[in-house]
């Protein structure tokens, strides 16, 4: 291994007058490894962004019945289309929709404990559009991520109100649109 002195580019920045084995370490070769301290800001932002986006979406869709059944219930959370462990629509304003308690975390569904998912789908397109449903789909089949500071500024946004979110999100993301 190479000890003098060198320069490496990484994507951000160059690095000059550092061991050539400390380059090593923070690019793993031509790409950038993320500090520790990096990832733990990812994931501060990753936790406190879902609940300011739910009371974003409750507040959005106050008015409207549950998209899963169609009804009106005592308590909504904000649902996903598909499911939020799928980076690429967990935080899509089309994914998000005013969903009853009891249908988003499972209670109130049909026999087999599965959500009516046909029921689901046309109420998506209903809401926003022919073809939404099936969109999505395809979008949170796709591997994508958010960085830390988009991960900033959707939360900022969300605190906002859905305008200002979802001008945002169709900024950062413009190839989301249906």
């Amino acid at each position: 291994m190479a000890t003098g002195m060198c320069c490496a580019n990484t994507m951000s920045h160059t690095i000059t007058n550092v061991p050539a084995i400390a380059i090593n370490l923070i690019t793993n070769g031509n790409e950038p490894v993320a500090h520790a301290h990096q990832e733990r800001k990812r994931d501060r932002s990753l936790q406190s962004l879902p609940d300011v986006v739910s009371l974003m979406i409750r507040e959005r869709d106050r008015d409207e019945a549950c998209i899963a059944c169609g009804r009106f219930h005592d308590k909504y959370d904000a649902g996903h289309y598909r499911r939020r462990e799928l980076m690429p629509t967990r935080f899509h304003p089309l994914n998000l929709n005013n969903e009853g308690t009891g249908c988003n975390r499972g209670t109130h569904n049909n026999k087999y404990g599965m959500k009516d998912m046909d029921l689901y789908r046309e109420n998506i397109d209903k809401k926003w559009g022919d073809g939404t449903a099936q969109f999505l789909y395809k979008l949170s089949q796709t591997i994508e991520s958010f960085t830390t500071d988009e991960l900033e500024q959707l939360r900022s946004a969300a605190r906002m109100g859905y305008p200002v979110y979802s001008q945002l999100y169709w900024e950062l993301r413009p190839t989301h649109r249906p």
